[in-house]
């Protein structure tokens, strides 16, 4: 990373000891600026930049910290794979909007749709079982051919996505 004169390199220290800032000070010989925090939540005020979007999304109880990579629901972690951290982080950008297999194919994969919707119904099928762990109240929602959407439920409310049908009394 480079300074604002884009000549000034910056030394990033997080979770490092008073010793260990200094040999790197010592080391960098006055060449760089250092930016020391204790951790990461130290570091986010240093590093957000009002002109980027917040590292942080909160939509009811889940909360989605892009910067730490962690997902909760009302307090509790969601486990999940990487991948699937950038899936529920863009449906969760817009809870509500459906996202087309294409959205979500060149924004979480960085490559374009090719017709084959295999990967993406994979990761939305993980990614269901995960946040299942946790609650019942987030719902991923299949949209026929075109995609998915994330939706939050109120407490108690219950919504089936594909009812199933009633058996005729004989």
């Amino acid at each position: 990373m480079t300074g604002p004169d884009r000549e000034t390199p910056y030394v990033i220290c997080v979770g490092t000891s008073p010793d260990e800032i200094a040999a790197v000070t010592r080391a960098v010989g006055g060449k760089a600026v250092i930016i020391a925090a204790q951790d990461a939540m130290a570091l986010r005020p240093l590093l957000d930049n009002e002109d980027s979007p917040p590292s942080t999304t909160r939509r009811g109880p889940l909360t989605i910290d892009r910067m730490l990579r962690r997902i909760t629901w009302d307090g509790a972690t969601i486990d999940v794979s990487p991948r699937e951290f950038d899936l529920l982080s863009l449906l969760a950008s817009d809870t509500g909007r459906v996202w087309t297999f294409q959205e979500i194919t060149a924004t979480v994969w960085k490559m374009p749709f090719l017709g084959d919707a295999d990967m993406v119904l994979s990761a939305v099928k993980r990614l269901r079982r995960r946040v299942l762990v946790v609650t019942t109240e987030l719902r991923i929602l299949s949209v026929r051919g075109i995609g998915f959407r994330l939706t939050l439920l109120a407490a108690g409310e219950t919504r089936c996505e594909h009812p199933l049908p009633r058996s005729e009394p004989a």
